[in-house]
């Protein structure tokens, strides 16, 4: 942090000594630099017009190329600039007004400018907690090159009513005040703070399905068994899968409609069940073609007995 505060210094002299900033002559003189526009490749800044001011003196550098400042002139009616941005780097900028003799009469402070990011590239709900009331959110994305930065994200249901909104700066992150038991339309985006004002990049959008709970499985007649489960309300079906193993080898038993809340099995890996055989079941949630996390069955050794 040290580190970086130093180079800030060091980049803000700099401009300070390339624009010509003299004593009694300040910022608050009534120069002010705001930002107008930022996109992924470059950012506007404009000020205000200075009476008396001839020309404009622009300058910038980068945060990687310290003691390479670098500098335009523009003339007094033109009171904005946009800098290209390279991706994953910061600039600082600064804007001197001078008169007709070439002296500084006013200047901005140095201000900090970084492009967006860009659209978020994958978001997911990684974990429920034990209550399924809140979920642990990830997010892929290309962080901006500064503290200034976070991530904004909404839950909205399968009808598209928003449910939960907010912002975050370091992630994983808990959102609470959701339920396990309903799918969600998840939206994620970036910003980024320049001064005062926050700008946004495009939505990234994708359907949290959340896997369903599975209840205590029933004997049925002779050595069938009744998977059931608790629906996710917004599901278009539901997949059982069933192993004589916990961890591996399941295989498809029933695709089933959204309606069902269980399934009748009678066979796992196209074998007829047997008594004294442990058999393992999950059941897959879909909204479209998205598919839920695996939901497990292991609540210990399942048996079966002919009558």
């Amino acid at each position: 942090m040290k580190r970086v505060r130093n180079t800030v210094l060091l980049i803000t002299a700099m401009l300070m000594l390339i624009i010509g900033s003299a004593v009694g002559v300040h910022a608050a003189s009534g120069m002010t630099l705001t930002v107008t526009s930022v996109t992924e490749k470059n950012a506007t800044v404009k000020w205000n017009a200075v009476s008396g001011a001839a020309s404009y003196l622009v300058a910038y550098e980068a945060s990687t190329d310290t003691g390479k400042a670098k500098s335009v002139t523009v003339n007094a009616k033109t009171t904005s600039y946009t800098l290209a941005l390279p991706k994953d780097t910061v600039y600082y900028l600064a804007v001197g007004a001078k008169d007709a003799s070439g002296k500084t009469i006013a200047y901005t402070d140095a201000f900090a400018l970084a492009a967006l990011p860009g659209k978020v590239t994958g978001a997911e709900v990684a974990r429920w907690n034990q209550n399924g009331t809140a979920a642990t959110l990830n997010v892929k994305n290309n962080p901006a090159p500064n503290t200034w930065s976070g991530i904004e994200y909404k839950f909205l249901t399968s009808k598209g009513k928003t449910v939960k909104t907010g912002k975050f700066s370091s992630y994983p992150y808990a959102v609470s005040g959701l339920s396990s038991k309903q799918i969600y339309k998840l939206s994620v985006r970036e910003y980024i703070v320049l001064g005062t004002k926050t700008f946004y990049g495009p939505w990234y959008t994708k359907w949290v399905v959340p896997e369903p709970k599975l209840l205590t499985p029933k004997i049925a007649s002779g050595t069938k068994i009744k998977v059931r489960w608790r629906k996710v309300k917004g599901a278009t079906k539901y997949v059982v899968y069933g192993s004589t193993n916990p961890t591996k080898g399941y295989k498809k038993i029933k695709t089933v409609s959204k309606k069902k809340s269980s399934y009748i099995v009678s066979k796992v890996k196209k074998k007829k069940l047997k008594a004294y055989q442990n058999y393992y079941f999950k059941v897959v949630a879909y909204k479209g073609k998205v598919k839920s996390t695996s939901g497990w069955y292991t609540g210990g050794h399942i048996y079966y007995r002919y009558s």
